[in-house]
C-alpha cells in the first residue's frame, strides 16, 4: 500500500500486517456502495488508513474527520486533503451534506446520542450510515479478559466498552434512523489473535517507557519496534491461517460490530 507520493509510509505497513484492520476493510468494501460523485466522511479516521482504502476502492470525495485530533498530522501525511479535526458532538458541516458517513471509533465519543443526531442533520435525505464498533454482550468473555490483562477502557481511549447490536439498533431508531444492515466479524480465533498482541506490546512499552500504550501511535515508536515487526511478519502467514480458522464457527457473534442505517 502506497501514498500519493508513491512512498511507503509507517502506518500503511504496520495496517499491512493487522488482521483486525484487514477484516475491517474486507467488510466495509462487502457493505458500503460505489460512492462515485458522492460527499463521503469517515469520522473517527485517526491515523487514515480505511479513510484512504475507501477513496481508492469506492471513489467519491472522502473527508477523513479526526476526533484525537494529535492524529491530524499523521493522517495528512497519508491523505494530503481533506482530513479535518472535529468535535463529534457538534459537527461543523451545513446540513446535508453528506451521501455516505462510516462512523469508525463512536465508543470514543462521550455523549454519543448527541453524536448521532449530529451526523442525521448533516446526512442527506436519502443518505446511508455505516457504524464500526467493537461488539459487547453476553458470551462475549474474550471482552471481559481485555481487562484482566491490563487492556482497559481508559488504555484504548474508550468511553464505553461498545455495543450491542440490538443497544446500537434501538438508539439510532429513537433518533430518527432506519437500520437496514446488521452484522459482526472478528470471532474469536481473529480476536484472541489480536488481544495477545495487544498485550504484548503493551507490556513490553509499559516495561521499557512506562507507557501503557497498546500499539504503536508514531514512526518513531514503529521504528523501535523494527527487529520485532520483521520477525512478526515472518509469523503474519501462519496468524492469517489461524484467524481464518473463524470460517469453522459460522453461529458464534464476532467481536466487531457493523450496521447501516438511513434516515426514518
Amino acid at each position: 500500500m502506497k501514498n500519493n507520493k508513491n512512498q511507503e509510509v509507517w502506518h500503511l505497513k504496520l495496517a499491512s500486517k493487522s488482521i483486525k484492520k484487514l477484516q475491517k476493510l474486507k467488510t466495509l468494501s462487502s457493505i458500503i456502495p460505489d460512492c462515485v460523485g458522492k460527499n463521503c466522511i469517515e469520522i473517527g479516521a485517526e491515523k487514515g488508513i480505511v479513510t484512504y482504502f475507501l477513496r481508492n476502492e469506492k471513489k467519491g470525495r472522502w473527508f477523513a474527520g479526526i476526533i484525537d485530533h494529535k492524529y491530524v498530522p499523521i493522517s495528512k501525511e497519508l491523505l494530503v486533503e481533506d482530513v479535518v479535526a472535529i468535535n463529534p458532538e457538534k459537527l461543523q458541516f451545513e446540513d446535508s451534506t453528506f451521501d455516505i458517513i462510516l462512523a469508525s471509533r463512536p465508543e470514543h465519543i462521550a455523549k454519543d446520542e448527541l453524536f448521532f443526531k449530529e451526523i442525521l442533520r448533516i446526512l442527506k435525505d436519502d443518505g446511508q450510515l455505516y457504524v464500526i464498533s467493537p461488539h459487547t454482550g453476553k458470551g462475549m468473555f474474550l471482552n471481559n479478559l481485555k481487562n484482566i490483562v491490563g487492556l482497559t477502557m481508559e488504555q484504548y481511549g474508550h468511553f464505553r466498552e461498545g455495543y450491542s447490536l440490538a443497544e446500537l439498533d434501538k438508539i439510532l431508531s429513537q433518533i430518527g434512523f432506519e437500520t437496514f444492515l446488521k452484522g459482526s466479524y472478528s470471532k474469536i480465533f481473529s480476536e484472541s489473535i489480536e488481544l495477545f498482541l495487544n498485550a504484548l506490546y503493551s507490556f513490553a512499552k509499559k516495561k521499557k517507557h512506562k507507557s501503557s500504550s497498546y500499539r504503536p501511535t508514531t514512526e518513531a515508536e514503529f521504528k523501535e519496534t523494527g527487529f520485532i515487526f520483521n520477525l512478526y511478519k515472518i509469523a503474519f502467514p501462519v496468524l492469517l491461517f489461524i484467524a481464518s480458522l473463524d470460517i469453522i464457527l459460522p453461529f458464534t457473534r464476532g467481536y466487531v460490530l457493523y450496521l447501516g442505517a438511513r434516515k426514518g
